[in-house]
């Protein structure tokens, strides 16, 4: 049995052969930005030498993952929301101070809270850290991958909005390094999903696969939820055959620590 980064016991479950697809084509140097739980991310790190700016659809209360990148590339970041950050942080902040009143959360939990509050207005005060409120559709994110450079990661969390622009995703992809995606609904959508990974896979590798289990499967078995991490072949070499058992010890984490995490094994020769 795989060491697990959960003490929880895991929902196991083999891939069906529909989405074969998904799985990771080998194993490489990767290592996790963000934090150790939903928010985090997994990116080879020899494709970060040439990185230069980040475009990150979706962040919500969170933008650890994209701190991180910061930190590690000194990248320029533009996070992009649907919805106005500065009020969900108060509201996230205003709950948490109501939890700690009746004892659902410790002292600790909430000062992280109130930290993220305050970095809002640090880490997106300069010129190398931007956050606009803009719905993410087709005409919206062409006119953000028009304007971009090359070098860039994308990072993409848009609660099913994703399949939006997965052609826009193709059309630009020369200009991008790393494309990190969190698909939702993905039983749902499995043939549109199949063309946007053929097409990736011309020049984009797929090296990191795992399974968020904010929703449990679906009355087939199937996970609904998967994040996939694609990185330009030409920036990472493989160090050995594809991992035949997901989650990886020490990079993935469960995404809702409360909840049964999802054990997937595989055996695919590429």
């Amino acid at each position: 049995m795989m060491p697990s980064n959960s003490s929880k016991p895991m929902i196991d479950r083999k891939i069906d052969n529909k989405y074969e697809f998904l799985w990771p084509e080998f194993s490489c140097l990767l290592k996790r930005f963000g934090p150790e739980e939903d928010g985090g991310y997994v990116i080879p790190t020899s494709s970060l030498k040439e990185l230069r700016s980040v475009i990150s659809f979706g962040v919500n209360v969170d933008w650890r993952f994209e701190r991180h990148i910061q930190k590690e590339t000194g990248s320029t970041i533009h996070c992009y929301d649907s919805n106005d950050v500065k009020f969900l942080l108060c509201r996230f902040v205003a709950g948490g101070c109501y939890k700690l009143i009746t004892r659902k959360i410790s002292l600790t939990d909430f000062l992280s809270r109130a930290h993220r509050l305050a970095d809002y207005f640090i880490f997106f005060r300069g010129a190398t850290a931007k956050i606009s409120r803009l719905y993410i559709n087709t005409a919206t994110a062409r006119q953000i991958f028009s304007q971009m450079t090359s070098n860039t990661l994308l990072k993409c969390d848009i609660e099913s909005s994703e399949y939006e622009i997965l052609d826009l995703v193709c059309e630009y992809k020369e200009k991008f390094d790393v494309v990190v995606i969190e698909f939702h609904e993905a039983d749902r959508h499995l043939m549109v999903l199949s063309e946007f990974f053929e097409t990736m896979r011309e020049t984009f590798a797929v090296v990191h696969l795992h399974l968020n289990n904010f929703e449990t499967p679906n009355t087939q078995g199937t996970p609904k939820i998967f994040e996939i991490t694609f990185v330009r072949r030409t920036m990472v070499i493989p160090t050995g055959s594809a991992p035949t058992t997901l989650p990886q010890p020490l990079l993935d984490y469960p995404s809702v620590s409360c909840s049964e995490d999802i054990r997937l094994t595989n055996i695919v020769e590429w």
